[in-house]
């Protein structure tokens, strides 16, 4: 039975599921995203018995509707409820055919043109049910299930897990599946295969392969149809199926990833040995193919997706334990693994800060060791990570934590190995230093252990330790607030979040996604030391001055690949399962020749590095000298023994050996002689049996003199094929047996030639399994020379992000080389015609500022959309930039460096962890006031406004007081409340500006001048800007009547409050008083007081 006549027994049903454009936004409302307590297939069935449940409600009318409608679609939105039809209705509009074309295509690409084409007659033997055309509708998940047999035991109400508990019993297991045993006697073996798997992974969507493609069944069907616009069909016993083309997984499967759903791959793992010997049972149905799992990804470990975006895919595996935190941050596409533990305060302000930096992808956790308060923070960020929950009983001693790891490592790792050293083998506490940071390494390996990445992924890892508190890592820090803030990395547009019109965006003219992702982390974590950033200003300064080398590197970046992932990508090939894996071609040859291009394209950029490395000598930076610069000392070391010794390591000659071990010929792995003695040997065999055929050949041609004939491989293998004429009745040899024919020629075999075939054949298909392990540890062995590959990336990177940081100097048409003073230094902020970046960008006309402090703390009034919050925001973003070791679009920029900036801008609630709009704003006023030093900048902006008017000025007051008698560092403080310019009079380190504006009382216009002054602001005229924003008119001039009364009514107040401040005086003058002392002295006391009038 060919393929065709097995596709045809595959019965299709036309449907047209509309796509889902709104998944991204709405994954939690249809129950699309793991959730703690249930996977997303019990989710969607809990949906969907939902909307039966409703239905049920209103059976009767809408069976009325239903009989006047007989025939007519529904419009409905993407899964939601949709009414059934009634049986006679269903059953009158359907068509009966036979069979559909052989050529099927589910795809989302088929053409429906061809869809009723070629129809016959009814038959009973095989019949398909197609709706009309004009019956099509957009169907819902439920409207799909109602059309299928579902078996019993796959029912949404008698689904049971292998210990027999349904879903909402305590203890139920959301992984697995109950069948019956007298349903798997049933199944054909196929079934039976993939059943085998998904009662294992019932919370996971199956691919299984068949016929060059991957197949879902049920439930995955309808979800994969749904989210991937595939059509949807049944098998002869009715058995629900989509389908798509291996060769489409990249495309298909991050989508299905995205909606919160997880994929394990069952592959095809039967050679050609296994095949020929197993053959005749395969025809005959005795035996499948051996299917085995090859891969389960889900959306933080789709490490074949190296092209989606430059940025790092974390998965963040957390233990938290009474705020004590152990975190382990992996991104499988690069294999880094941070690793770090922390004590967090009540708000967690740590933990919310490293999410917003790294913005997983994913989360990995223990359900008895992870807060609800943590688990809100997760749930309420931007990008909605997926959630995998693991249950663990006792926790796992450290001994045996290291000796798994041991087990998987295949190579050293300074970091674990110093971790393992301090506990000694010894047990640790909750309260012992790594505890945490071990339990999440454990967890982190139990979860890649589960998606089949422990041996290449955890195995081959590149483990580093991060300070979770961001305590020593000698860095200023930005916090979650700030970058929110001063938007570095991202900007709101509309319901999502945009990276271009952020700091990011602005500063980032990286050429490679390495180095994209190592400017992100630059940005978001700038340097503290002066003379680190004296370095990379210098640095930057000889590129400015040299620019044809940035033009050159860059354009020479912009041609290779992601190096990094691709790198990763061919550690992960040293995975016998994933090589194993048939598919049609030679998918190992294939994967060898996209390796041998990367190794040409890092030779180039070697070659293309060697012009680059003649220029070191003219650069003043010694740092960009050492990256310019090759290593001349034999080996490597990460440290550089000779000061004029370069960064950069030759790999030229290493790529060359790993060229020579392996060839590709003819489709053929050809190893080196000497790499493995019994793939030699076989080879030798091989070689010496080919010979002999060909021996043979050359004989033939010979014998009946004619170049003709040849070899060819129709039915069986080795035929020779010989003009028909040379060997027609008794020209025929005796020893020639027929084997096939085509027009003008009949092949033969002689018995020599099946016996050498007859050896040639086990042989070819011995070295062929025998590749497999040959090309894991080529690939081991391209594993273990990863200091020189990660080093060569680093150099790479680093240079990227400096030739970025000359080329945005380059652009700005007005800039300045910061001045950046030593911690120690007297404080210091003069900041002198700064734009800010995004105007700049936009090239709007923007007016420049100067921030030109002489006393610590401004106090800035002025009207609403007068550029206060732009201010504040530019001055920090200044201090971001200059700290980072860029030119500033300033004409001057000298200030003392900064070790962490707070920020108190804007408004938001955290509807996900309980939080109010103000109780967001004091948790930040907390974080300034607590945590910040005097080499700190504060920028606070109308604290107070998410209260009453009197609990705003009082708290207002009250922080600004304590920043000035307790804190005394720069800060930038902006209110509306002017009874506080009042209240600091008397201080000496507070200064007053504002905003400049003109107001016009007759046109009641006000016309803002964007510039910064010394002085006070009368008024914020909120009243003008909500008349400017549309409020209608009949408001606005209530607004104004009073405003005016309240006015009046302060001015009354004032005059009283001067009043009986004056008297209280008199009181106490008079009370000094004393009346045994001289005339003259109580004279020039009374004169005094006369004076205060």
């Amino acid at each position: 039975m060919n393929l065709d006549e097995i596709l045809d027994k595959f019965k299709f049903a036309k449907t047209s599921p509309k796509q889902l454009s709104k998944r991204n936004s709405s994954n939690s409302d249809n129950g699309l995203t793991t959730s703690q307590n249930s996977n997303p297939i019990n989710s969607s069935l809990t949906h969907i018995t939902e909307n039966k449940r409703r239905k049920q409600v209103s059976s009767q009318s809408m069976q009325t509707s239903a009989e006047k409608s007989k025939g007519q679609d529904e419009t409905i939105e993407d899964l939601q409820p949709k009414s059934k039809k009634t049986k006679q209705t269903t059953e009158k509009n359907k068509k009966v055919v036979e069979k559909p074309r052989k050529e099927n295509n589910l795809g989302s690409d088929q053409k429906n043109s061809q869809a009723n084409k070629s129809q016959e007659k009814p038959s009973t033997d095989s019949k398909i049910y197609v709706h009309e055309e004009n019956q099509i509708s957009e169907e819902s998940l439920e409207d799909i299930f109602t059309r299928f047999d579902i078996p019993e035991w796959l029912k949404e109400g008698n689904i049971r897990d292998k210990n027999m508990k349904r879903p909402r019993e305590e203890g139920y297991d959301p992984t697995t599946l109950y069948i019956p045993p007298e349903a798997k006697k049933n199944m054909t073996l196929s079934m039976k295969q993939y059943w085998e798997v998904k009662e294992n992974h019932f919370d996971k969507l199956v691919a299984y392969c068949m016929f060059e493609k991957y197949w879902f069944y049920y439930y995955d069907a309808a979800i994969t149809s749904k989210i991937l616009d595939l059509k949807i069909g049944v098998f002869l016993e009715h058995i629900m199926q989509t389908f798509f083309h291996h060769n489409r997984l990249l495309e298909y499967a991050p989508k299905l990833l995205q909606n919160g759903y997880k994929i394990v791959i069952v592959d095809n793992m039967t050679d050609k040995n296994e095949l020929h010997q197993n053959l005749e049972k395969i025809r005959k149905g005795e035996i499948v193919m051996r299917r085995e799992v090859s891969q389960i990804i889900t959306r933080g470990t789709f490490v074949d997706d190296i092209e989606f975006g430059y940025d790092s895919r974390y998965t963040l595996c957390v233990f938290e334990d009474n705020l004590n935190y152990g975190l382990v941050f992996v991104d499988t596409t690069t294999h880094e693994f941070f690793i770090g533990e922390f004590r967090d305060s009540s708000e967690r302000a740590h933990f919310r800060t490293l999410m917003t930096r790294t913005k997983p992808v994913e989360v990995v956790y223990y359900k008895e060791y992870l807060t609800v308060d943590t688990l809100s923070i997760i749930k309420g960020m931007s990008n909605k990570p997926n959630l995998t929950p693991f249950s663990i009983l006792t926790l796992r001693e450290t001994t045996d934590i290291f000796k798994k790891i041991k087990y998987y490592l295949k190579g050293p790792s300074k970091f674990l190995q110093e971790i393992e050293n301090k506990t000694c083998g010894l047990p640790l506490s909750k309260n012992d230093q790594n505890f945490m940071l071990i339990q999440a390494l454990s967890l982190c390996l139990e979860f890649m252990e589960s998606v089949l990445l422990a041996h290449t992924v955890f195995g081959m890892g590149n483990f580093l330790p991060f300070d979770g508190s961001f305590q020593r890592q000698g860095t200023l820090y930005l916090d979650s607030q700030a970058l929110e803030s001063l938007e570095i990395l991202e900007v709101p547009y509309f319901n999502s979040m945009s990276e271009s019109a952020s700091l990011l965006g602005y500063m980032n003219k990286t050429s490679s996604a390495f180095g994209k992702r190592l400017f992100k982390r630059w940005l978001t974590a700038p340097l503290l030391d002066p003379v680190l950033i004296a370095e990379r200003q210098k640095a930057v300064d000889d590129l400015l001055h040299n620019f044809i080398i940035v033009d050159q590197f860059q354009a020479m970046l912009k041609k290779l690949p992601d190096l990094e992932r691709m790198i990763n990508k061919f550690y992960n090939l040293a995975d016998k399962q994933k090589l194993m894996v048939v598919h049609s071609g030679n998918s190992t040859v294939n994967k060898l020749k996209d390796f041998f291009e990367l190794l040409k394209q890092i030779k180039s950029m070697e070659l293309e590095m060697e012009k680059i490395q003649n220029y070191a000598s003219i650069f003043k930076s010694k740092r960009l000298r050492q990256l310019c610069s090759f290593r001349k000392s034999p080996g490597f070391s990460s440290q550089i023994m000779d000061e004029d010794d370069g960064l950069f390591p030759r790999v030229y000659d290493i790529l060359s050996d790993f060229e020579k071990m392996i060839k590709i010929r003819d489709n053929n792995i050809i190893p080196s002689s000497g790499i493995n003695q019994d793939v030699d040997n076989m080879i030798l065999t091989i070689k010496d049996i080919k010979n002999k055929l060909q021996n043979i050949l050359m004989a033939q041609r010979k014998y009946f003199n004619c170049d003709e004939i040849q070899y060819v491989n129709s039915r069986q293998k080795y035929e020779l094929e010989i003009p028909i004429d040379l060997v027609e009745g008794p020209r025929r040899p005796e020893n020639f047996i027929s084997t096939s024919k085509r027009q003008g020629y009949l092949r033969f075999h002689t018995p020599e030639i099946q016996d050498l075939v007859s050896q040639l054949i086990p042989l070819e298909y011995e070295l062929q399994r025998a590749m497999i392990p040959m090309v894991v540890d080529y690939f081991i062995k391209f594993y273990e020379k990863n200091t020189y590959w990660r080093q060569m990336i680093a150099c790479l990177a680093e240079l990227d992000c400096l030739c970025s940081l000359a080329r945005l100097a380059r652009e700005m048409k007005v800039r300045c080389k910061p001045e950046v003073l030593p911690l120690d230094y007297e404080q210091c902020f003069e900041l002198k015609d700064m734009i800010h970046p995004m105007a700049a960008k936009n090239k709007t006309n923007f007016i420049p500022n100067s921030i030109m402090m002489k006393d610590p703390i401004f106090l800035i009034t002025g009207p609403n959309m007068g550029g206060k919050s732009t201010l504040l925001r530019m001055s920090c973003i200044a201090v971001v930039m200059a700290q980072m070791g860029s030119y500033v679009p300033a004409e001057s920029f000298r200030f003392r460096a900064v070790d962490r900036i707070f920020t108190r801008i804007g408004a938001t609630d955290r509807i996900f962890e309980g939080k109010s709009t103000f109780y967001v704003e004091m948790e930040e006023t907390y974080h300034l006031a607590t945590q910040a030093t005097q080499n700190s900048l504060l920028v606070v902006d109308e604290l107070g406004r998410g209260t009453s008017t009197y609990d705003g000025v009082s708290i207002a007051y009250a922080t600004l007081k304590y920043i000035a008698e307790k804190i005394n560092c720069i800060t930038l403080f902006a209110t509306h409340y002017h009874l506080l310019l009042e209240e600091f009079e008397i201080y000496k380190n507070i200064r007053t500006y504002y905003m400049l504006s003109e107001f016009d009382e007759e046109k009641e216009e006000v016309k803002f001048k964007y510039k910064f002054v010394e002085g006070k602001a009368n008024k914020s005229h909120g009243i003008i800007i909500a008349k400017m924003a549309g409020l209608p008119e009949s408001v606005t001039n209530c607004a104004k009547q009073k405003e005016k009364l309240m006015t009046k009514e302060k001015k009354t107040l004032n005059f009283e409050k001067n009043l009986t401040g004056t008297f209280n005086t008199i009181i106490d003058r008079l009370e000094k008083l004393n009346l045994n002392k001289e005339q003259s002295e109580e004279d020039k006391i009374i004169s005094d007081i006369l004076h205060l009038f």
